[in-house]
């Protein structure tokens, strides 16, 4: 089965360049680990959906997180 998606892969280029041509692209899916989660801005229609594979906190056992939690 074909499908009409164009895949748009990190480690193909900088994130820069992938981030414009997911904008040029039509009917483009991108694929970015945590490096894509600040900095990308993609306006309007060209955007229809995230999906967030882990959300961003802080692991609790970290020396330094771990005291924090305790000052709280």
């Amino acid at each position: 089965e074909t499908t009409d998606w164009n895949l748009i892969v990190q480690g193909e280029g900088s994130k820069v360049a992938l981030v414009e041509r997911f904008k040029q692209t039509p009917r483009a899916l991108l694929l970015g680990t945590t490096s894509f989660w600040h900095g990308v801005d993609v306006p309007g229609d060209a955007l229809s959906l995230v999906v967030v594979d882990k959300l961003p906190f802080d692991v609790p056992d970290d020396p330094l997180i771990a005291a924090r939690i305790e000052r709280i």
